[in-house]
């Protein structure tokens, strides 16, 4: 059985709030947005009653980060107003010298908690920028640069949303199996020793979660956040070698 986190049971706790107001006040309920594992945690553990539907969004397919909605299952989201997020659009010069980091900085720097704030979609030309919809005119007055380049910024449709194709790069090569050691050595092209020391320092997440299990086997599909130096996803496993060595394929999001 896994164990749940004193923060887990925390975020637990708020979500069963909401589902206690949606249910009492008969209206719909949300959360900041929530991280991917977040997200996890709660679908694995949030129980609602049986007149209350829960719902993720966070503005387009495919979201990493979303808002939790708890309504009355006789209304539709559309009833309440909902999503209570927005969109915001970036444009300006320089924008391909910035990254993630510069974005979410300058949006920090304005005193707005991160959850206030979901994906960030940059393809190097403009930015898209999912915020809760009650700090998006505060964010329209006071955002009027990012780092050093000036900006504009405008509030625009889900529907004017692009989603950029994310950049990946390719990681090619054979380990002795798909455990999780092997795997996280070739991603981090060092040895097995050091691919080991990650995971017990709790600087590795498998699927969006805290993985510590050296042996853990992977299969396509699983994704690995690495603390300090990014995402890698498995994107195929080939055959095999005259070794007995697997061929697998990694992609590295850049």
């Amino acid at each position: 059985m896994m164990t749940v986190s004193i923060e887990d049971k925390q975020l637990i706790s708020r979500a069963e709030d909401l589902l206690d107001m949606a249910q009492r006040q008969y209206t719909c309920k949300h959360s900041g947005f929530l991280s991917p594992h977040e997200r996890i945690v709660l679908q694995r553990n949030l129980k609602a009653p049986r007149d209350i539907k829960t719902d993720y969004f966070g503005g387009y397919d495919e979201a990493e980060r979303s808002v939790l909605l708890c309504y009355p299952d006789d209304f539709e989201l559309s009833d309440f107003g909902i999503p209570p997020i927005t969109a915001l659009l970036i444009e300006g010069k320089d924008l391909e010298r910035l990254n993630h980091r510069d974005y979410l900085g300058s949006l920090l720097g304005l005193g707005l908690k991160r959850e206030k704030i979901g994906d960030i979609l940059s393809d190097g030309k403009q930015c898209y920028i999912f915020v809760l919809e009650e700090i998006a005119p505060y964010i329209l007055l006071n955002l009027s640069k990012i780092g050093s380049a000036g900006i504009q910024l405008k509030q625009i449709s889900f529907d004017e949303v692009k989603v950029p194709e994310k950049k990946t790069q390719a990681i090619e090569g054979t380990v002795s199996s798909l455990r999780l050691d092997n795997v996280l050595s070739l991603a981090l092209n060092t040895s097995r020793s050091k691919a080991v020391e990650y995971l017990r320092s709790g600087r590795v997440m498998l699927n969006w979660e805290p993985e510590e299990n050296v042996s853990k086997t992977l299969k396509e599909g699983d994704m690995l956040s690495i603390r300090g130096f990014g995402r890698v996803k498995l994107t195929a496993v080939g055959g095999k070698t005259r070794k007995d060595r697997t061929h697998i394929s990694l992609a590295k999001y850049v």
